[in-house]
Order: C-alpha cells, then structure tokens, then sequence
C-alpha cells in the first residue's frame, strides 16, 4: 500500500501532472472571463474618417462609428453625444483632429464658443518642414516700404494646411498656409495682406529661442 502511495505522489509531482493541472486551472479561469468579454454590451465611439479642420462645421458624415466593449474612455464622443450636439447648432472642431483619431467631446465647440477663425495666406518665404498640421506658428509681416522691419501680427497660430504653389509665369515657388487665427489678430494679418507685405511663418518654439537670445 505504501509503495503505491509513492507512485501516486511521484507521479502528481513529476513536471507533466503539474504542468497539466496548471493548464486545467488556466482553463477553469479564463474561459469563463473570456465568455464575459464577449458578452459585455459594446459602445459605439466615433473615428475621424478624415482630417478634420477648426473652421469647417461637422457632419455625422466625417465620423466612422466604432464598437468598443465596456471600459473605454469616459471622454471619447459616442454616436447619441454628436447628434446632440448637431441637433443644438453648428459644432466646429477646437483643434485640428487628424485622420483616425477618437475624439474627446472636448474637441468639439458650438458656433457660440467659437473665437478663432481659419484664413489662408500666402507665404514669401518656404516655412520650415517641420510644420505640419495641428502645429503652432508664428506670422510675420515685413511692409513694402524700403528698410521696414519684420512684425509679429498673430502669436500661436494653428497650421491647418501648408502647400506648395508655383509662381505665375515661372516664377518663385510659394507657399499658401490655412492658418487657424484668434479673431483679434484677424485685422492686423487682413491689412498685411491687403498692403503687399511679405509673410514669413515661424514655429513658435523656434522664435521663442530667437527672442530669448
């Protein structure tokens, strides 16, 4: 009797029983999880399906509606959220929201709220690469009267898009940047435009380090 006792006991110790029991166990516990997973009701969350720019009202057309289970973010807009807030007026998007990006509800405002608007300019010099949507920039104006320094005339603009362009009749390259503006440094960049100034942008940490120099 004694003898099979210890076969027993060799056999339960050796690493195969215990490697076996260890896989029953791992059984026992996350079928059971996984079959709560699956049966967890999912929530509808909304995906840019585009770039999305601060001045252009939204449609329920710009979002692809994304099913996730139970824990996602608190904050991320849901499908009945956007058509709230379409049915109250228009909703513009705070910042510029790229491609494939959740979106906070946070990101959205009201036409009310809305305080910067979206201007397009044409840029004398060839801005840095480094620019690119959803950055901060700095605009410069330099007048066309001779010996005429460089103003600053918006702080902190948002770059919504920059694109090449080519000169009429083969001329020097330029670039038009869509810039997101505060509404009050609209009349100062609308005056540069109108007097012929050259336009220069500028990453804002660049100039930050120039100035402090």
């Amino acid at each position: 009797m004694k003898i099979r006792w210890r076969l027993i006991a060799r056999r339960l110790a050796s690493p195969r029983t215990l490697l076996a029991v260890g896989l029953v166990l791992i059984g026992l516990v996350a079928v059971p999880w996984a079959i709560g997973q699956a049966s967890a009701p999912t929530e509808g969350y909304l995906v840019t399906v585009h770039q999305l720019n601060p001045a252009t009202p939204i449609t329920e057309s710009d979002f692809a509606n994304i099913g996730l289970n139970g824990g996602a973010s608190v904050h991320y807009l849901r499908v009945k959220s956007l058509d709230r807030l379409i049915e109250s007026g228009r909703v513009y998007p705070r910042r510029v929201i790229r491609s494939g990006e959740f979106v906070d509800a946070g990101d959205l405002i009201t036409s009310r709220q809305l305080t910067s608007t979206q201007v397009s300019v044409q840029l004398s010099l060839t801005p840095s690469k480094s620019l690119s949507p959803g950055d901060e920039a700095d605009l410069w104006a330099t007048a066309p009267a001779e010996g005429a320094e460089p103003v600053q005339i918006s702080l902190g603009a948002q770059v919504v898009e920059i694109s090449a362009q080519s000169g009429s009749f083969g001329g020097a390259a330029k670039a038009e940047a869509e810039l997101l503006v505060g509404q009050p440094d609209l009349p100062g960049i609308l005056a540069a435009l109108a007097d012929g100034s050259q336009l220069a942008l500028v990453p804002t940490t660049s100039l930050s380090i120039a100035s402090s120099g």
